[in-house]
């Protein structure tokens, strides 16, 4: 019984997950890209993996003041985003969900 349980399990939870994915996908292909005044007031990167025999994985984030006050961080689509922006920097930043597209920064 035991052993026709544990590979049900696993197509269920496969189905779970792949409907997740394709729930978030769906979600961000809706969103519309926002553009919003704002200035980059910190920025983090989080590693993990790495071990024995995996490679290691790095993500970017910046967190964004908009004018009216409020802070939010988001997940930057490309790393190289990262590299343009510095702490304090005043601009349009490009949004859209939960990730930041572009920035272009107000001389």
């Amino acid at each position: 019984m035991l052993m026709a349980v544990v590979p049900i399990g696993f197509v269920v939870l496969g189905f779970f997950l792949m409907t997740k994915i394709l729930r978030q996908t769906k979600d961000f292909k809706e969103a519309g890209v926002e553009a919003e005044a704002a200035i980059i007031v910190g920025k983090r990167t989080q590693v993990s993996g790495g071990g024995k025999n995996s490679s290691a994985s790095t993500s970017y984030f910046v967190t964004a003041e908009f004018e009216d006050g409020r802070r939010k961080e988001y997940h930057l689509m490309t790393p190289t985003l990262y590299g343009e922006v510095s702490d304090d920097d005043a601009g349009v930043l490009f949004v859209r969900n939960k990730f930041a597209l572009d920035f272009d920064r107000v001389t």
